[in-house]
């Protein structure tokens, strides 16, 4: 029998979560015993946050089979699910905290991801202070693509650093593809505490877990990904129902108690982690949210073997024993808090800073115009700094330059964008050139160079513009790295690459994965069916399609 997230991470029987409140951003979520009210935690449920005013309403228990997304039913259980379906065996890491099961992904009619998970972002923000939640978990597929763009970019970020800069605790996952810096949008928030994960060995030893594939690497800010660990695979957790969990397995598992599944993902990373900082605020409850993160990353355990992501695995003992923890940033203003203040500033005040204060306030001068509606004055004044010594402040121009008036914005900052030295100021050549559909035409040869670059985030995000623009002259530079990107396990090129075939041609090649009934498919199965598909990706342009 696998160890529940308990007992492999090893927290004190007496942490549990009690009288913690956690918030859990998903789908759907059914009314699993494992995380509905008991006579031990009350959890809530917030069905629609398109209003701030909604309310949260007591989430009861009902009877099986339950309907629901199996994904925000995993979350819930792995944060704080109760275990009662297993007799109290497979328990989430909190299984006393009050839960806050806020729907966040599409629902409403009209309402995409994107804005779903920013509308549960915003009922956050207006009504944790009422609940006294303490921590939310946070983690969607980003619609930004790159993990080195600047926060200010991404709406979802910018929610999650004004959530963490009121005092609220905010997590995410890393996502599970190691070829991308962050697959996960928020996780790429300076201030969200972003966590990868370590696969659970048969016998629970945290000695002999490995790391898990997720992603990895370094922000626009500097923030490394990830910056701490939790279980992420062999994770046990509660089924919504006896097929669909069958239909997924290819015919069930059968090492584990008949009404729970072993899976895997960082997603069920990212709540383990929320459940143990409920734990550990428990035992210290006046800890602020910086406090937790703080603790949690410092007390974490490390290993060798995890040297590539370099980050420990979670501690609630190791943090309880420890001394009470500090925090980096003191008194300094938050990332949020010093956007914001240059943000309040008049375009004219902001601009007059620009040829008077240092390097690092000119780029956030200029990061405050992300967003904004340029107009001509601001337009020629950011656009002059797209050739600074400082590639940071390259890059933060040409990410601002994308509010400006077509007329005012010269395809050169483009051009030599798109051959900089620096990533980052590549990755921005290729924001600017995604809000700027009249130059395709004219930067579309410089583009394709970028779809083999050396930096892999800069492919994906190259790789994903070429999906837009469709141009029927990408094909073969596109196809050209598909094997490749199969043979080396990139996970989100190779994903990239055939989503933009599919745009320019119009055509869709079947996957042909081939696997035994009754056996999840494994790694190098899954990697031989990518190499098949590249070749008859190839083939089939070869023989249809002028390249």
């Amino acid at each position: 029998m696998w160890p529940s997230l308990r007992e492999f991470l090893q927290i004190p029987v007496e942490l549990t979560g009690k009288n913690i409140r956690i918030a859990i951003i998903d789908s759907e979520f059914p009314n699993h015993p494992d995380i509905s009210t008991n006579e031990r935690r009350t959890s809530h449920l917030v069905r629609k946050t398109s209003a701030p005013e909604t309310p949260a309403e007591i989430f009861t228990e009902e009877a099986a089979p339950w309907a629901g997304s199996w994904h925000a039913l995993y979350a819930a259980a792995a944060a704080g699910g109760s275990g009662a379906e297993s007799g109290g065996q497979y328990t989430g890491v909190a299984p006393d905290a009050d839960l806050f099961l806020v729907k966040g992904y599409p629902g409403e009619p009209g309402c995409d991801g994107e804005t779903a998970q920013i509308r549960a972002l915003e009922w956050i923000g207006s009504n944790w202070r009422k609940y006294e939640i303490r921590g939310v978990l946070s983690s969607l597929r980003s619609g930004i693509v790159s993990g080195i763009y600047p926060w200010q970019t991404d709406p979802r970020r910018i929610l999650c650093e004004q959530l963490a800069s009121q005092g609220l605790l905010v997590i995410a996952a890393s996502g599970n593809r190691p070829d991308e810096t962050s697959g996960i949008s928020e996780a790429a928030a300076p201030s969200v505490l972003c966590t990868g994960g370590v696969v659970i060995p048969p016998d629970g030893d945290p000695n002999r877990a490995v790391m898990f594939q997720g992603n990895r690497g370094t922000t626009y800010e500097g923030k490394w990904i990830p910056e701490i660990l939790a279980p992420a695979e062999n994770v046990v957790l509660p089924r919504t129902n006896e097929e669909e969990i069958n239909d997924r397995n290819g015919g069930g598992l059968r090492d584990i108690a008949p009404l729970y599944d072993r899976t895997k993902g960082t997603s069920f990373a990212g709540p383990a982690l929320l459940g143990a900082a409920a734990c550990l605020w428990q035992a210290h409850q006046g800890w602020t949210a910086e406090e937790m993160k703080s603790a949690l990353i410092h007390s974490s355990l490390k290993k060798p073997e995890w040297s590539d992501l370099r980050a420990g695995l979670v501690s609630v003992s190791g943090a309880v024993a420890g001394t009470k923890p500090t925090t980096a940033r003191g008194s300094e203003r938050s990332p949020y808090q010093n956007w914001s203040m240059w943000k309040r500033k008049s375009v004219e005040q902001r601009l007059g800073c620009l040829a008077r204060v240092n390097t690092d306030d000119v780029k956030d001068v200029i990061l405050s115009f992300i967003g904004d509606d340029l107009q001509e004055r601001a337009t020629g004044a950011i656009g002059g700094y797209t050739s600074n010594p400082v590639a940071h402040v390259r890059a933060a121009s040409l990410c601002a330059l994308a509010g400006a008036p077509r007329s005012l914005v010269r395809s050169d900052y483009i051009f030599r964008a798109l051959r900089d030295t620096s990533p980052i100021a590549r990755m921005g050549g290729v924001y600017l050139l995604s809000y700027r559909s009249d130059l395709w035409s004219q930067c579309g040869e410089s583009l394709q160079d970028l779809f083999d670059d050396s930096n892999l985030d800069v492919r994906i995000g190259s790789l994903d513009l070429a999906r837009r623009m469709a141009f029927p002259e990408f094909a073969k530079r596109v196809s050209g790295g598909l094997e490749q990107d199969a043979l080396n396990d990139r996970v989100a090129n190779y994903g990239n690459r055939i989503e933009a075939l599919q745009a320019i041609t119009g055509k869709r090649l079947p996957f042909r994965l081939q696997s035994a009934r009754g056996q999840t498919s494994d790694a190098h199965a899954v990697r031989v069916a990518k190499v098949d598909l590249a070749r008859r990706w190839v083939n089939w342009l070869n023989e249809n399609w002028d390249l």
